[in-house]
Formats: C-alpha cells, structure tokens, sequence
C-alpha cells in the first residue's frame, strides 16, 4: 500500500484552488517521475529527484516554482519509507527491528541491537521489505494559549491538527502535569521521526536524557516553523515543571508555563524559558503507535563539536583552537579542528573549507547537506555535543551576525575586554544570530569544527 504523503495532498489541494499548471514535481511512485527521458526517484516526501553527481546523496529534486525544496539536494540521511503509513495488516510482514540506539555512550541495550543488526545483514537476502515506518512526530502550525490547555485539550489539539494534514494514528501533545509526565505518556512507543522523515528520537529514555536528533521543527503538514514558542510545562527530563499554570487552571498572567524552542535540540527543546499563562504558544505532538527503533544514519562526514570547558573573549584565536583540538584529541577524535569565531575581516566560516564533506555533531547527526550551508542563517541541527557525545547547551563566542557575516563585536578580535557576540549551541534556527552579546572576559563556549 502506497499512501500519499501529507505534503502531496496540501499541494495538490493548493495547485487545484490556483490552478497549477504543472505538478509534475509530486508522484506517488518513481513511475511519475520522467524528465525527457530519464527516470527519476519518488522520494518520501513526495516529491521527484533525478541524479546529480554534485550531490552527496545523488539525487536533486525537479526544479519547479510550486516545490519548495525544487533544486536542492536530497538529503542523503532522509527516510527511504513513506511517513503517516498506516500499520501494517497481519498479513504483512516485517523484519525484526535492526537499528541501534541513538545513545552513543549506551552499554546494554545497543550493544544487543548491533550485533542483531550485523547478524540480520549478513544473512540479508536482499528481497527484505523495508522496516515499518516509526512514528510522527510535529509541532502544531497553530497556536494555543497557555492556561488553556491541559493534556486532554492538548491531545485533542494534536488529533485534529493531525487529521488536517492526513496524518493517521494516535498522537498525545508532550504536555505534563501534576499528574503525569510527558515523557511517561509515551508510554511504550519508540521510535519518532519528523513529517520529513529526519528522525527526533528513538526510545523515551533518550528523549528525556536530551539525545535527540534533528529538532522538532516540523509542523503536521511539513512545514518549518522557525524556533517558535512551543507550550510544555516539562523540565529538562521530560518530567512536570512547577510552572504549568497552576496545573493547567490559570489563564491569566499572574503564573508561569515552562516552554521550549522549537530549533532547538538538548534540554532548549522542551525547557528553554518560560511565559506567562495568557500567552500563546504552538504544542508537540507524537504518535504513540509503534514500537519501532530509529537511529542517526551517521553519514561519511566532518565533526562539529561545542567545547565543556569555557574560555574569554580575550584569550585569543590560538587559544581558542588549542581548546577544541585538545578537548577533541581527548575524545578519540582525529583531524584537526579550530574554533568557529570571525577573526581579522574575514567571516567564521572563512576559517573551515567549504569543498569538503559537510559536518555531523558527534551524536551522528548531519548539520548540513551541502557544507556551505554552513554560512547561513539556518541548519539542520546544531553542534549540539561535546567531542565525547554528551549533549550539551549554552553560548559560545562567534563575533558576528551569523557564521557567514563579516566581525561585529568580536572582542577586539579576541583580545580586548569588550563585548563579543555569541550563538547557541544546541540551536539550528539562527544558531548564531540569538546568543546576544556578554562582556569578554566572561568564559563562553567554543563550537569546533573540524577543518
């Protein structure tokens, strides 16, 4: 059964009101996907691909004005199943899960998964269907104010959000409560993937320990919706904060509601701040289905890190880049790695070479498809990580607007105690354009990138 993915419907909902003439971009299977001749891909999102040497993945989608992602590079890492397939009947059937968990430093638990994983591929066939698809999960396009909700609200929010872009199962909003978790109404679900196929998360234990993948930027109907205000009432572990409008019952400004960054990865995601109860913010909803393992595709590519130890604005650029090769030789890592700071006229960017592969933060997730992307304004997932693999948050120093803009409150270039600008770590959506500045003789993080 081949189901038609969310995105496919709103547009061709949306060329049927305009009156698209060409939709030659959308397919439902690789047979819908010929250009002068040439077979194409049909990739889950719904959109055609052809091949394209220049691109990591081999494949870039049909340039066309209705495709939003028309002429860019299909990610390599995207999921290769459809997203929203309904279960599979009792007359499918299905491989036993072979991935391993996202945790890098998991003992138990992932040492199992791998070796069933090896054990499964060496006695592949080949002719194997595919695994199941894990579950959705999004940030709602709408928003709701705070003191409003409560988990039954929430849930019914997610269902009908759901239902809006044609999206199937079960999903519950990640909201607590005085008396239950978030994370404990995942119940015994595993395995989520955003509405793009990038995966979030593989078991609850990982989410509340801040082991996520890609952020939860993604709205039911595959849209971004950039580092907005998402309403959680959950700390950092996923467990009920004291600030959910008095249990969900206050609707004015006189309490407090936990929230969290929807560009956001470790801790930021789901307890970034908080807002008080009459205002509005988005939800997260997640399917609750499945039971089915994810992991991080942990392509062929460079690493990107944030240091533990912070350092002054005034140390200076060798400093800085002694810092990350020494917290990077400590971890295993190889290559060598400097620090991501505008230095002299030249843009931080200026100091990585963008020919290369592109980078991945050390829990196997890639920050970009294309490595000049990495001067923009927006990523796919931050650094995020130590060299050693814990996620980390906070600021790091950077000295400009953005990694690709020229110095601005750079710190005297790093050797005056003035002001210096400053991104964050663990955020994709202006990751360095929202850190705000500090004095420079107050220690920040570094982000390292190997060169």
């Amino acid at each position: 059964m081949n189901r038609i993915p969310p995105r496919f419907i709103a547009l061709s909902i949306a060329c049927a009101a305009s009156g698209c003439s060409d939709t030659s971009f959308l397919c439902e299977d690789d047979n819908a996907c010929v250009r002068d001749g040439e077979p194409g891909t049909c990739e889950p999102d719904g959109f055609c691909s052809f091949a394209d040497a220049e691109c990591t993945s081999g494949r870039r989608y049909a340039q066309n004005q209705q495709n939003p992602v028309g002429g860019q590079c299909v990610a390599p890492d995207i999921a290769t199943s459809t997203t929203g397939l309904p279960p599979p009947t009792s007359s499918e059937t299905s491989p036993p899960p072979t991935t391993t968990s996202l945790t890098t430093s998991d003992t138990t638990s992932s040492t199992t998964d791998a070796a069933e994983s090896s054990s499964d591929a060496e006695s592949s066939t080949g002719d194997e269907p595919p695994p199941p698809p894990a579950n959705l999960a999004f940030v709602t396009s709408t928003t709701y104010v705070g003191g409003t909700l409560s988990q039954a609200v929430g849930d019914a929010a997610c269902a009908e959000r759901a239902a809006a872009a044609g999206l199937e199962g079960t999903y519950v909003a990640w909201l607590s409560s005085d008396e239950t978790d978030a994370i404990a109404r995942l119940a015994d679900a595993r395995g989520w993937q955003r509405t793009d196929g990038r995966p979030f998360g593989d078991r609850p234990i990982d989410i509340g320990q801040g082991r996520v993948g890609y952020p939860l930027n993604r709205d039911e109907f595959d849209m971004v919706q950039p580092n907005v205000t998402v309403v959680t009432g959950t700390n950092d572990e996923g467990e009920n904060s004291p600030f959910n409008c008095e249990n969900w019952t206050d609707t004015t400004d006189a309490n407090n509601f936990r929230a969290g960054y929807s560009g956001q990865t470790y801790v930021g995601w789901t307890s970034g701040f908080t807002r008080v109860c009459d205002t509005e913010g988005h939800l997260y909803c997640f399917g609750v289905d499945r039971e089915q393992p994810v992991s991080f595709p942990d392509p062929a590519a460079r690493i990107a890190f944030a240091t533990q130890t912070e350092v002054p604005g005034t140390a200076g650029v060798e400093a800085f880049d002694a810092q990350c090769q020494a917290e990077a030789d400590a971890a295993g890592l190889t290559g060598e790695f400097v620090a991501l700071v505008a230095v002299d006229d030249s843009p931080a960017a200026a100091r990585l070479e963008l020919d290369g592969l592109p980078w991945k933060n050390t829990l196997g997730v890639r920050l970009v498809d294309d490595p000049a992307d990495i001067a923009g304004e927006h990523i796919l997932a931050p650094p995020g990580a130590t060299a050693s693999g814990t996620p980390i948050t906070g600021r790091s120093w950077i000295g400009a607007l953005g990694a690709g803009a020229d110095p601005d409150d750079n710190c005297g270039d790093w050797s005056t105690p003035t002001t210096g600008r400053r991104g964050i770590v663990n955020q994709s959506d202006q990751w360095v354009a929202t850190g705000g500045t500090a004095n420079c003789d107050e220690p920040q993080r570094l982000m390292c990138f190997e060169r």
